[in-house]
């Protein structure tokens, strides 16, 4: 069984008031992205990401993600260190309070730096680097991860390389703030050894950080 914080996904989207991204319920009951037309979102997204943007699965996330929801998608140059990559994110904050940050591997790790420093009005990473490839033992984004004090959800594939499901849960508890959602059998990238694809996990993806983003918009201190 889950833990209150811990949800997996096994294709279409599946909340409970309890399990659902610190208990906030979808509106829609199990809405699908087809049906899910956007509507007026407060928030806005800013998120970063290592590589081409356009390499699957960020790609499909990304047109689905910018349907229903404003973002703004950064790209983090290589070969930088942490501090300077920090810096340039922090330059696209505008209006802290009202955005809602993240990013994809290295980028969800950058985005949980900002988050330390920068009073942002939630944090959302997807495939967090909980630890380097092939180093379990080396905590890398742990430490980072344990130290944030804001709304967080995290998106991970059961099976990735980073921080898979059974290591994740070994590391002991998380901050209460700290949700995670696990798409079945994806791996760093998405892919799983069944039937579902990197595209149905975008899906449930880009629904489970809308209704993140929701529940934010619905707390009286945002």
């Amino acid at each position: 069984m889950p833990t209150p914080n811990q949800l997996k996904l096994q294709g279409a989207w599946r909340a409970t008031p309890q399990t659902c991204c610190g208990g906030f319920p979808h509106p829609l009951g199990a809405p699908t992205l087809a049906t899910l037309a956007p509507r007026v979102q407060p928030l806005r997204f800013l998120f970063a990401h290592p590589g081409d943007l356009h390499a699957p699965p960020l790609g499909t996330f990304a047109r689905q993600l910018a349907s229903v929801m404003p973002c703004e998608f950064l790209p983090l140059p290589a070969n930088q260190a942490d501090t300077a990559l920090v810096e340039q994110f922090q330059e696209k904050l505008d209006t802290p309070s009202r955005t809602l940050i993240g990013g994809f591997s290295l980028g969800a790790r950058i985005a949980a730096m900002v988050s330390l420093v920068t009073p942002v009005a939630g944090l959302v990473g997807l495939s967090f680097p909980f630890h380097r490839h092939g180093q379990p033992r080396e905590s890398h984004g742990l430490e980072t991860l344990r130290a944030v004090s804001v709304n967080t959800l995290l998106i991970q594939g059961t099976r990735d390389s980073h921080g898979n499901e059974a290591q994740v849960r070994g590391m002991g508890p998380l901050p209460p703030q700290v949700q995670i959602v696990w798409l079945a059998d994806a791996n760093h990238r998405w892919h799983s050894r069944g039937a579902q694809t990197p595209l149905d996990h975008a899906n449930d993806a880009v629904l489970a950080i809308q209704s993140f983003a929701d529940g934010l918009v619905s707390r009286p201190h945002v």
